[in-house]
């Protein structure tokens, strides 16, 4: 692996000084299909390629430490990438004012007004969790109009899960019920409306439908 570490490094080195003296310079490697952060023309500029570039490589190294050890299980494996994966996203150049070139122009386009704007939202949004309020955009949806809404009620809660027993409003709606017709269907938090508690006390969950929608509920528009 410490071969690996320094052939990267000797890669993004041929690669700093090649971008230094063309401008149409090929990549040393190319992000994941599904990798969106570095797509914008911005992030091929000078130094935000380099920069980037080396994250990636910094990535892949880390992928590659942390797969195919010889003595570990798959699933220890799994958790492990995982892990280093979410860790090595915290510190992805896109997440950072000065090495995020599109944040950058946005600053210059705005004046500096959207990280006014940022701030702002920031305050807001901690003056409403401060005082037990709903988050800001909830008053937009509509229960049953905007937002789904299916008879049910709660049959266990812990300090992590919320476990509800939906029931389908008619008997004709059997579509998922055929296909699984004795399988319990397990939601994801992030898929859960991150307001679900503050529904619940505002009179939506008590004595009937449980109010649900997808990630993005309670988002601020624009």
């Amino acid at each position: 692996m410490i071969e690996k570490g320094l052939h990267k490094q000797q890669r993004l080195a041929r690669y700093a000084l090649r971008v230094a003296s063309a401008h149409d310079c090929p990549t040393c490697i190319q992000p994941l299909e599904q990798d969106r952060r570095f797509a914008a023309p911005a992030w091929q500029q000078w130094p935000f390629n380099v920069i980037h570039q080396g994250f990636l490589l910094q990535q892949q190294w880390w992928h590659n430490a942390t797969t195919g050890v010889r003595g570990v299980s798959r699933h220890h494996e799994n958790m492990v990438t995982f892990a280093g994966r979410q860790w090595l996203d915290m510190w992805s150049p896109s997440n950072f004012i000065w090495t995020n070139p599109e944040v950058l122009d946005a600053i210059r386009a705005s004046g500096g007004a959207n990280l006014w704007r940022g701030a702002m939202n920031f305050l807001e949004d901690a003056r409403r969790l401060a005082l037990d309020d709903a988050p800001a955009g909830v008053e937009g949806f509509e229960v049953g109009k905007d937002v789904a809404v299916t008879p049910g009620k709660v049959v266990f809660r812990n300090h992590l899960i919320e476990l509800i027993r939906k029931r389908p409003p008619t008997t004709s709606s059997g579509l998922i019920r055929g296909l699984l017709p004795s399988t319990p269907l397990g939601v994801n938090g992030t898929w859960r409306c991150r307001t679900s508690v503050r529904c619940g006390r505002s009179g939506l969950r008590r004595g009937g439908p449980v109010a649900s929608r997808r990630r993005g509920f309670a988002a601020r528009a624009g």
